[in-house]
């Protein structure tokens, strides 16, 4: 990505709301707070009975074997307020991967309690190649059991460019564990791209690979136990052919 691409994703990020840079899970004293919960951005997208994100991701259920060794990471906030609703002591680490760690211009700092919960901040833009050369080196041997990406709707800070989404969805797809799961809003300009996406996946590696889109637009993924090792996306000329029609 250009400097001024990055710069200019910098000054959007500095002027959204602090809620929407450290999201909670599902709690929240105010509207705003339920409103810009992870939630409430995917409670769409769960298995046919599952009521809450909270319940369906407990690490006692659905992650039971990771338990005290599991890894998560939010992509585009803080992650303090994400994790910290979880059952104590069931991450080994967690962080979140911002812009900017913002956390000592909140109101109330967490950075203590981040700091008892092995959580940490690690600054980037989810476009450039040295973020991730970052996050390897966090993530040593680790694998990533849980990644929540909540940017606004998946429109203000993300480019609509298939190819480039495609490459940043492919780094995190590659980072999880066998039966990781991924929560992922996307820009709503791609709808028609990820409906094609979502079947060809149903279709080609449904035994491997678990998809459950909405047009919100959102999407869970679930890595399942002999699942390619990249993640499948679709042809070029497919995807031309879908933006020609737009």
């Amino acid at each position: 990505m250009r400097l001024a691409d990055q710069k200019e994703h910098a000054e959007r990020y500095s002027a959204l709301p602090y809620v929407l840079k450290n999201s909670a899970l599902e709690k929240g004293m105010h509207f705003w707070d339920r409103w810009a919960s992870f939630n409430t951005a995917f409670r769409r997208v769960l298995p046919e009975g599952e009521k809450s994100l909270r319940a369906y991701i407990d690490i006692e259920k659905t992650l039971s074997d990771r338990s005290g060794k599991a890894v998560g990471l939010e992509f585009g906030g803080i992650g303090s307020a994400v994790f910290a609703e979880f059952t104590p002591h069931c991450f080994k680490k967690t962080a979140g991967i911002a812009l900017s760690d913002i956390r000592n211009r909140m109101r109330s700092d967490p950075t203590m309690q981040d700091d008892e919960r092995n959580h940490s901040v690690i600054e980037g833009n989810i476009f450039s190649e040295e973020l991730y050369d970052d996050i390897a080196d966090w993530l040593g041997k680790d694998k990533v059991d849980l990644i929540f990406e909540k940017m606004i709707l998946g429109t203000k800070t993300v480019p609509i460019e298939p190819y480039a989404v495609g490459k940043v969805l492919s780094k995190w797809y590659a980072m999880l564990s066998d039966n990781g799961l991924m929560f992922v809003e996307i820009p709503s300009g791609l709808e028609p791209v990820f409906r094609e996406w979502k079947t060809m996946i149903d279709t080609q590696y449904k035994d491997t690979i678990e998809v459950q889109y909405s047009e919100y637009p959102a999407f869970r993924l679930r890595k399942l136990p002999g699942a390619p090792a990249e993640m499948p996306l679709l042809p070029a000329r497919s995807v031309r052919a879908i933006s020609k029609q737009k």
